[in-house]
């Protein structure tokens, strides 16, 4: 197996870039998360951060190749 090229963003660069985004945009704005990579679809995002650990565990849709311990979850 090949080791991954891409990764998902980390939180230092989501709070940046949302701080961006609320300087640009203004901060009363809904937050939409994409359906997939490659932005194929959009829905709401309702929850703040979570442990990534407590809510992977034995879930079969988790990236397979990412330690849980390394994540937080956000929506």
């Amino acid at each position: 197996m090949e080791g991954r090229i891409n990764f998902p963003i980390t939180l230092d660069q989501l709070i940046n870039a949302a701080i961006e985004a609320k300087r640009l945009y203004g901060g009363n704005k809904y937050v939409l998360l994409s359906d997939d990579e490659e932005g194929n679809g959009y829905h709401e995002c309702y929850f703040e951060f979570s442990n990534a650990k407590e809510l992977l565990d034995g879930c079969a849709f988790a990236p397979y190749d990412l330690n849980p311990e390394d994540c937080v979850i956000l929506g």
